[in-house]
């Protein structure tokens, strides 16, 4: 995932090509709204905002935040919810 975007590029990035990064990430990764606001450390609702085409003021520090995950995916397996199987105790 690139992340050397320069100030000016994510200055004049539109929300739409934001989004679009982020949408990509997510398929990639197989992760959910939750999965990826716990590993990034921000709210489900930024995350909607972002995938709507809303840029954050942040831009670069999100950026960078999901090439670190994406370089350490145990990182976002440890958040991921757990789907273990459940036996009825008899």
């Amino acid at each position: 995932m690139r992340v050397d975007y320069t100030d000016d590029e994510i200055l004049h990035m539109s929300g739409e090509e934001f989004a679009g990064i982020v949408e990509d990430w997510m398929e990639r990764n197989n992760a959910s709204y939750t999965t990826i606001a716990d590993a990034l450390g921000v709210t489900r609702r930024a995350i909607s905002f972002w995938r709507s085409g809303q840029k954050p003021g942040n831009a670069k520090l999100v950026l960078m935040g999901m090439a670190y995950l994406e370089d350490h995916p145990e990182m976002i397996d440890a958040v991921r919810p757990c789907r273990w199987p459940h036996k009825a105790v008899a």
